[in-house]
C-alpha cells in the first residue's frame, strides 16, 4: 500500500502527453460558469472608485463591500453550494464539506457586533474552477483539480496536466479561458513572472492567487466578461478592458495585477469539405 501511494505521489508530478480540446467542450467552460453566475442571482462586481477594493453592485444600486458572514454565501439556499463545489475536488483534494452553514440568512452586507464572531470560512475560488471544470468534462489527467489556483497553473505550466497552458499576459483571451492574478503584496508594482508561482510542493505555502473565468469577448469594444467564485462572498460577473491590440494585460493596480492565461489547448477548426467548383 504504502508503494502504492508513493508512486501515486511521483506520477503526479511527472510530464504527460499534451492533448487537444473541442469546441463544444470549450464552450462548456464558458456555459457552465455563466450558468453558476445564474444560480446565484447574475450579480456583477466592480472596483469602488478612487481606490483599489472591490465591492459588490447591490439591488438598490450601491456597491458595497460584503463582509464576512454576509452575502449570498451565508445564505440557506447558496451556503450548501459552496459545499458542492469544494466536493468536486474529489480525491486530488480534502473533498469535504468546508462550511458548516450554521450562520445563514444573518445579513446581506454588514456583519453587526450583536451576532457575535462571524464563520471564518476558506477561501473556495479555486473550488469554484475545479466545479466549472469538472462539470464541463474535464478529467484530473486533463485539469488539476485544486483548493488553490496556483496548483493549478504551475500542473500547466509544468506540463502535469494535458489539456490546458499557462502563458505570461499580455496575452489574447477567449471564452473558455482563465485569467489569473497574484494576491501578493507587490502584486500593483509589477507583473509576477509564471516561472515565480509555487504550488506549495516545495518550501513554503502556494501563491496566493485569483482565476476567474471568461465567459464573453466584445473586440469592437475591447472588453472582456468573466466570472469568479468567492468574489465578495458570493459568484459574479465583472468586466475588465483589453489593449488596443486586443490582449489582456498587466495593470500596477492590485485589482488589474492580471499575469496569466491559462488556456485550453483548442484543437484546430476541421476545414469544411469543398466539392466541384467551390474548390
Amino acid at each position: 500500500m504504502v508503494a502504492l501511494l508513493v508512486l501515486a505521489g511521483c506520477a503526479s508530478h511527472q510530464r504527460v502527453t499534451p492533448t487537444t480540446v473541442g469546441p463544444q467542450q470549450v464552450a462548456a467552460i464558458a456555459r457552465v460558469a455563466d450558468a453558476e453566475w445564474r444560480r446565484w442571482g447574475s450579480g456583477w462586481a466592480y472596483s469602488s472608485p478612487g481606490s483599489e477594493a472591490g465591492c459588490a453592485l447591490l439591488p438598490d444600486g450601491r456597491c458595497r463591500r460584503v463582509d464576512d458572514g454576509c452575502g449570498p454565501e451565508q445564505t440557506a439556499a447558496l451556503c450548501p453550494v459552496v459545499n458542492e463545489y469544494w466536493r468536486a475536488l474529489g480525491p486530488n483534494g480534502s473533498g469535504r464539506e468546508r462550511h458548516s452553514c450554521g450562520q445563514t440568512d444573518r445579513c446581506v452586507v454588514e456583519w453587526r457586533p450583536e451576532f457575535g464572531q462571524p464563520e471564518r470560512t476558506a477561501p473556495w475560488s479555486a473550488a469554484f474552477v475545479s466545479a466549472v471544470m469538472r462539470q464541463a468534462g474535464f478529467s484530473a489527467r486533463e485539469f488539476r483539480f485544486a483548493a488553490a489556483h496556483a496548483q493549478y497553473i504551475v500542473a500547466a505550466r509544468d506540463g502535469l496536466i494535458s489539456a490546458f497552458e499557462a502563458l505570461p499576459t499580455p496575452a489574447p483571451v477567449l471564452p473558455g479561458d482563465l485569467v489569473c492574478l497574484p494576491r501578493t503584496p507587490d502584486a500593483a508594482r509589477r507583473p509576477l513572472p509564471l516561472a515565480e508561482i509555487r504550488d506549495g510542493q516545495g518550501a513554503g505555502p502556494p501563491t496566493p492567487m485569483h482565476c476567474d473565468v471568461v465567459v464573453s469577448i466584445d473586440d469592437s469594444g475591447r472588453r472582456v466578461q468573466v466570472v469568479g467564485g468567492n468574489v465578495q462572498q458570493s459568484v459574479l460577473r465583472r468586466e475588465l478592458t483589453l489593449q488596443p491590440d486586443g490582449r489582456l494585460a498587466w495593470q500596477p493596480r492590485a485589482d488589474a495585477a492580471w499575469s496569466v492565461v491559462l488556456r485550453p489547448r483548442r484543437a484546430p477548426m476541421a476545414l469544411p469539405v469543398c466539392t466541384g467548383s467551390d474548390c
